[in-house]
């Protein structure tokens, strides 16, 4: 489980790193389709971890990353909002 979760997690950044360096908004816009939406996903994955591996920790922190690449996302698009604390908080739960 660790091997996905760390190229899914490298993937993802890596777009938000090549999302921040370009001036093309389709790149941004992009960036928020990757990491909108993904509570349901999440839960999946999460249970599936603790199934395979009840000692598997990393779940939280993934999700934790993916909540703060979304509220830099959320930054770079002109005329969206940043996700608030409350938002901040529900993503990471």
């Amino acid at each position: 489980m660790a091997d996905p979760t760390v190229e899914s997690l490298h993937t993802l950044l890596s777009s938000l790193a090549e999302a921040t360096a370009s001036s093309d908004a389709s790149k941004r816009e992009f960036m928020l389709t990757l990491l909108g939406h993904r509570d349901a996903p999440m839960e999946r994955i999460r249970q599936r971890a603790l199934r395979d591996d009840p000692h598997f920790a990393a779940t939280m922190p993934f999700k934790r990353v993916i909540g703060l690449a979304l509220d830099n996302a959320l930054l770079l698009t002109p005329g969206r909002p940043a996700a608030g604390p409350s938002e901040q908080l529900a993503l990471a739960s």
